[in-house]
């Protein structure tokens, strides 16, 4: 039987256009507002589309779990650079995080036992 086809009008192209690189920018920063700035999207357009196409949602999220991981490459490799050049701060980051024996000490609070004996 007849299918029905959505026709291609220019304002669903751009959409596809937009959502297409928004997906980019996250992919390389996940900043929803630094990407929508970037294509000229207001948040509220960006937002809809999120709640109203679960297949767009998907691949935002996919997106900015890639743009986080590569943000979190790029400062490490930063910090790594930083702590070469000799650089204090970054040397004592990495050693208090990376180093049992250079991490703060937390003391945890226990309840002494009850030494009263009762009658």
């Amino acid at each position: 039987m007849g299918e029905i086809h959505r026709q291609e009008t220019p304002e669903n192209m751009r959409n596809q256009y937009d959502k297409s690189k928004i997906i980019e920018f996250l992919s390389e920063r996940p900043f929803q507002s630094h990407a929508c700035k970037k294509i000229g999207l207001s948040k509220a357009t960006f937002y809809r589309w999120v709640k109203d196409n679960p297949e767009f949602r998907k691949e935002v999220e996919k997106a900015l779990q890639y743009g986080r991981s590569n943000m979190c490459d790029v400062a490490e490799a930063m910090l790594m650079k930083r702590t070469t050049e000799g650089d204090m701060n970054a040397i004592r980051f990495v050693l208090k995080n990376l180093d049992p024996r250079y991490m703060d000490k937390r003391s945890v609070y226990v309840e002494p036992p009850n030494t009263y004996m009762e009658n």
